[in-house]
């Protein structure tokens, strides 16, 4: 097979071979030792490259050098239990820059392996623009005075705590949170409190008031905000926002 394109044979029907060629997915046969010994003609726009110029070629020759082992250990998985992936590796695309491709192996009896291989480009460099932001809104978060955390409706736990209530409370970033509210309101302020939660269910205005927070020993007097957003999916909480009082 190696030095002939499979796509090429004259047995390939033309509507199969415009099938292949457009597909997303950019189908190689490996071999452990040979190397690639068939490269479907979507190589041509998956990975800008002509299908030719693939075979022979082992991961080294076209995987990052970061991303080689990887690659190797995804394909003798794939021996062993048949297929491997997706993962997403580097190689080296035909403008001479490395792009980030989603990979999956799939093993051969005949100790050939088919690799698919799909760009990821766009998609690996919205996930990286997307850890950008989130870091850029985390060291934000970090540095600023508002104070938000959330309280499941049922049994008033709370769900997920700002950068600044951690910080305000001692507790880490991969630490457990109260299991109650009443953990971090002042004993003195729990029937306001309260009164702010039953006002806020079911109701699109915010309840405000001021109570104090605690974490068992210093106090801090606030201004609080709750806002029912139990409806909404990328919360499905009560949200209380609070601003410090100024010192």
């Amino acid at each position: 097979m190696a030095g002939e394109q499979m796509g090429e044979r004259e047995g390939i029907p033309a509507f199969e071979q415009v099938v292949l060629r457009h597909s997303a997915d950019a189908a190689i046969l490996l071999h452990p030792t040979d190397g690639v010994v068939y490269a479907s003609p979507a190589v041509a726009h998956v990975i800008g490259v002509p299908p030719h110029e693939f075979l022979g070629l082992l991961a080294a020759d076209w995987v990052h050098p970061d991303d080689v082992a990887n690659a190797i250990a995804q394909r003798r998985l794939a021996a062993a239990a048949g297929h491997s992936g997706p993962i997403l590796i580097r190689g080296r695309h035909g403008d001479g820059t490395h792009h980030w491709f989603e990979a999956e192996w799939w093993h051969l009896a005949t100790d050939h392996t088919v690799l698919h291989l799909r760009d990821a480009q766009r998609h690996r460099s919205a996930i990286e623009s997307m850890r950008a932001e989130m870091s850029l809104t985390h060291a934000l978060l970090e540095h600023g005075q508002e104070i938000s955390f959330t309280i499941a409706a049922d049994d008033e736990r709370v769900l997920h705590a700002g950068t600044a209530m951690r910080r305000l409370l001692g507790i880490a970033p991969d630490g457990p949170l109260p299991n109650h509210w009443s953990v971090v309101v002042h004993p003195d302020h729990h029937v306001a409190f309260t009164d702010l939660l039953t006002h806020a269910r079911g109701r699109r205005a915010a309840a405000t008031g001021a109570v104090v927070l605690t974490n068992g020993t210093d106090t801090w007097p606030v201004d609080v905000r709750v806002h029912d957003l139990t409806t909404d999916s990328r919360v499905g909480a009560l949200a209380v926002l609070a601003l410090r009082h100024s010192d």
